[in-house]
């Protein structure tokens, strides 16, 4: 520190744009007081716009294209808020489920219910097949890791082979009752 920094610290003084042009904490790791958690750090985002499909077997979990995105957390302590939204078509008037994955351990998941399969959320019976159901949400993880982690959606087809579409329905033909939607995962990292 210089004398002069050190006259205006003594002499209270100190201004912001002293600190801007001084303060190097560059490969410093900055712990804040109690009380202070829930500050977005970072945020990262990505938006698929094309569509895909994929045909299912009965309760296989298949990942979908372009849905899936990292991020490195600063901290074991902190938090990823996973927000994503999606439409999903499915042929024969099917149903489909999602789940989420971080790394290779699915998250979120419903207890454990005899036979049921358990998923992070689905379409329900889409009966209107020119018409791809919307789901989104969020969920708050603990990942504890300063290494990249990442997060992706998968899908599945719980009781019968059915295809699946991403960003479109099962009857895309081209007309103007035929829609085509994107779909979108944030990823927010949480102080904790």
């Amino acid at each position: 520190m210089s004398q002069t920094e050190a006259a205006l610290i003594k002499n209270g003084s100190v201004t912001a744009d002293d600190l801007a042009s001084t303060l190097d904490l560059s490969g410093k790791t900055i712990t804040l007081p109690s009380g202070v958690g829930g500050k977005v750090l970072q945020v990262v985002s990505t938006t698929k716009t094309d569509t895909t499909s994929q045909p299912h077997s009965p309760n296989v979990w298949y990942d979908i294209s372009g849905m899936s995105l990292s991020i490195t957390p600063t901290s074991t302590s902190n938090k990823v808020l996973v927000l994503f939204r999606m439409s999903i078509g499915t042929d024969s008037g099917g149903e489909g489920i999602i789940r989420l994955i971080r790394n290779s351990t699915a998250i979120g998941l419903a207890d454990s219910a005899s036979n049921r399969t358990l998923a992070f959320d689905g379409t329900g019976r889409n009966a209107v097949v020119w018409s791809p159901l919307p789901v989104s949400g969020q969920h708050l993880d603990s990942p504890s890791s300063t290494s990249a982690v990442t997060y992706k959606f998968q899908w599945a087809s719980p009781f019968a082979t059915a295809t699946m579409y991403l960003n479109r329905s099962f009857n895309d033909g081209d007309s103007a009752d035929r829609y085509r939607t994107s779909s979108s995962i944030t990823l927010m990292e949480v102080a904790g």
